[in-house]
């Protein structure tokens, strides 16, 4: 961490900070029926005004996981 900038003060209280949890990233797939593989919540797709491709998606928008590229 650059803090050479940074008045001495402030130092000690951002060296205290602690460092952010990383949650590993989640992979999933589409299930055939449209669901996510892992939280069972399907695509938002379902308003006719406002259309979106599954393939299109690259996060599930209910938990985050990060959809695996399918064929087809």
């Amino acid at each position: 961490m650059v803090t050479d900038d940074i008045p001495v003060v402030l130092k000690k209280d951002i060296e205290a900070l602690p460092i952010a949890d990383v949650v590993p990233i989640q992979h999933g797939k589409w299930n055939s029926d449209g669901s996510c593989s892992c939280c069972g919540c399907y695509a938002p797709t379902d308003d006719a005004h406002d259309s979106i491709l599954r393939s299109e998606l690259n996060y599930c928008y209910y938990c985050g996981a990060k959809m695996e590229v399918q064929d087809g």
